[in-house]
C-alpha cells in the first residue's frame, strides 16, 4: 500500500513538474497568452453580428511590448469622427475595411494606417482632396466587414471601399465559416467547437497531448480537416467580393481588394504563407475591376532595402508605426499605379 501511494505521489509530482515546465517555457501558449492576455477561445462568437467596439469610448491597449490609448468614434471604430459629405462636397472618400492591421494594433492613435495613407495621398494627389476613413476592428474578417459596412458605415458615403485580405482571414474562415454564421435576430454562431476545450484552457499538459499525440493544430483540427476547409476559402472569398461589388453598385462606391503579407509571411522566402493567397490573387485577376497586391512592394521596402524586424513587434507580430507607414505608402503607390490620379479617378 505504501509503494502504491509512493508511486501515485511520484506520478503526480512528475505531472505537476511537467505542467510547470511547459507554462514557464511558454510552450503551447496561445497567441493571446503570449501577448500578455488571458486564454481566449477561437470558437467564441461575438455577442452581435456587427463587429465593432462600443461607440464613443476610450481605453488603453497594453501588452508586454507596448501600451497605447485607443479612442473609439461614433461608429465603434478606432478613428476620428468623420462628418457625412455635404451636397457640394468634392472630397474623395476612402473607407478601409479590415482587421487589427487596418485598426493598426501596435501603433499610436496618430499613426494608424489610414492617417499614414492620408499623408502620402496629399503628396501624390494634391489636386484631389480626400478623406481616409478606417473600418478596421481587431478580430474582424471580410464577412464581418461586409455586415459592418452594410448596416453601420454606409452613412459615411465612401467613393471607394478598400477590402483588407491577409493570411489571418483564411484562418478566420476555417474557424468561423462564411455568411452562414449570421443567424436571425443578430445572433452569430461558429461551427461546433472543440469538446474538451475546457481542459485545453487549463492544462498545458493536455495541450501537449492534443498537439503531439493526436496531431491536432491550434484550431483543434487534423491536417486533413484543415486542408478540406481551406479548399473552400478562395471560392467563398471570391463570392463575398462579388457581394461587395453588388453593394457598391447599389450605393455608389467601388470595391478594391487589398491583398498583403503579414510580417511572418515575409520572414520566409515567398510573399505569402498560404498557397490559397496566391490562388485568391489568381481569382481576383479575373475581375473587371482591379485589385492591389502589396507583397512585392512591402518586400522591397522592408526586406530588400531595410531590416524587416524594424517594422513589426516580435511578440505581438503586428506592424509598428514604421511598418504601417510603409504599408500606407505601398497602398497609395498602388493606387497611383492604377492611374489613380489627375482630375478624374478611374473609380466612379
Amino acid at each position: 500500500m505504501k509503494k502504491l501511494g509512493f508511486r501515485v505521489g511520484m506520478l503526480l509530482l512528475i505531472l505537476l513538474s511537467g505542467e510547470i515546465f511547459l507554462r514557464v517555457a511558454g510552450w503551447y501558449s496561445t497567441y493571446p497568452e503570449q501577448n500578455g492576455q488571458k486564454y481566449r477561445s477561437p470558437y467564441q462568437p461575438p455577442q452581435s453580428h456587427i463587429y465593432s467596439y462600443t461607440p464613443d469610448t476610450s481605453f488603453v491597449y497594453s501588452c508586454p511590448e507596448f501600451s497605447f490609448p485607443y479612442q473609439i468614434n461614433h461608429d465603434g471604430i478606432r478613428d476620428q469622427n468623420h462628418p457625412e459629405p455635404g451636397s457640394l462636397s468634392t472630397e474623395y472618400r476612402v473607407l478601409f475595411l479590415g482587421d487589427s492591421f487596418v485598426e493598426s494594433q501596435g501603433a499610436p492613435q496618430d499613426s494608424i494606417l489610414t492617417t499614414q495613407m492620408a499623408g502620402f495621398w496629399r503628396d501624390k494627389f494634391p489636386q484631389i482632396p480626400a478623406r481616409m476613413m478606417s473600418g478596421g476592428v481587431a478580430g474582424s474578417d471580410p464577412w464581418f466587414g461586409y455586415i459592418l459596412l452594410k448596416e453601420q458605415l454606409l452613412h459615411l458615403k465612401p467613393n471607394l471601399v478598400l477590402l483588407s485580405i491577409n493570411q489571418s482571414d483564411f484562418e478566420d474562415f476555417i474557424l468561423r465559416g462564411n455568411m452562414e454564421r449570421f443567424l436571425e435576430n443578430g445572433i452569430v454562431k461558429y461551427p461546433n467547437p472543440f469538446g474538451n476545450e475546457g481542459l485545453y484552457h487549463r492544462l498545458h499538459l493536455f495541450r501537449f497531448i492534443i498537439h503531439e499525440i493526436y496531431g491536432l493544430d491550434r484550431n483543434f483540427q487534423t491536417s486533413t480537416e484543415r486542408k478540406s476547409r481551406l479548399q473552400n476559402a478562395v471560392p467563398e472569398l471570391t463570392k463575398l467580393i462579388r457581394a461587395f461589388d453588388q453593394l457598391g453598385l447599389e450605393h455608389g462606391f467601388s470595391v478594391l481588394p487589398v491583398v498583403y503579407p503579414l510580417p511572418g509571411d515575409m520572414q520566409g522566402e515567398g510573399e505569402y504563407y498560404f498557397t490559397e493567397t496566391h490562388l485568391l490573387v489568381d481569382s481576383l485577376q479575373l475581375r473587371p475591376v482591379p485589385f492591389l497586391e502589396l507583397g512585392p512592394c512591402l518586400r522591397e521596402k522592408m526586406v530588400e532595402n531595410g531590416v524587416l524586424e524594424d517594422y513589426f513587434w516580435k511578440i505581438d507580430r503586428h506592424y509598428n508605426a514604421k511598418g504601417y507607414r510603409v504599408l500606407g505608402e505601398c497602398i497609395v503607390e498602388g493606387l497611383e499605379g492604377l492611374n489613380f490620379y489627375g482630375e478624374s479617378p478611374i473609380f466612379p
